[in-house]
């Protein structure tokens, strides 16, 4: 009979969160920001504070905020 494998995956200690930034190419302002969701950004804690801060300060310009949930 065959048994469990057991295997160790490492853990990033460091967790890099990437958006994408569309551009006016009149003047280089920031028209949207397209943003994947994360675990880190819908759980309670210091990285779901940090994106709620960002969002509210996308809200508060003339920029869009285009956020995508894929889990």
């Amino acid at each position: 009979s065959e048994g469990a494998v057991l295997v160790e995956v490492p853990r990033l200690d460091e967790v890099r969160e990437t958006f994408l930034e569309i551009r006016s190419t009149a003047n280089e302002r920031v028209v949207t920001v397209l943003k994947i969701l994360s675990p880190s950004n819908k759980r309670p804690g210091a990285g779901r504070e940090q994106y709620v801060a960002k969002r509210l300060d996308i809200f508060s310009s003339w920029t869009s905020l285009v956020e995508i949930d894929l889990l």
